[in-house]
């Protein structure tokens, strides 16, 4: 028997608390809300990074890391498929990579969407 059956609580998988309708599609807010916020994250650190890399016109640590892992992983890359990769390929996967990581760290989070008793509203 399922617990709610039992008079105890029900977990409640993909409940989302800001659901509106636009165009007869329904959109879940608060997941264009962690989106938009991990997007801005992701955007932010490239700018930070890109005004560490281009600062002066001797390479620092933070150039002279990001060298050596996208050498390596083009190495990996072309090694594993036995061709050349396309320039855009690693800098896009990289970011799709940073995008989802960091969107599952924002996931973890303990944030409360609900009253004080923790209950979702």
């Amino acid at each position: 028997m399922l617990a709610a059956e039992e008079g105890g609580a029900a977990i409640h998988v993909g409940y989302h608390t800001l659901v509106f309708e636009l165009f007869g599609m329904t959109f879940n807010g608060d997941t264009i809300l962690a989106t938009a916020i991990t997007a801005a994250i992701v955007i932010g650190l490239a700018f930070f990074l890109k005004a560490k890399v281009t600062a002066t016109g001797v390479p620092g640590g933070v150039q002279l890391f990001w060298e050596a892992l996208t050498i390596q992983m083009r190495q990996q890359i072309e090694g594993s498929i036995g061709m050349k990769v396309a320039p855009f390929v690693l800098p896009l996967a990289v970011a799709l990579f940073a995008f989802i990581l960091i969107s599952n760290w924002l996931a973890v989070l303990p944030l409360q969407y609900g009253g004080s008793d923790g209950a979702a509203a």
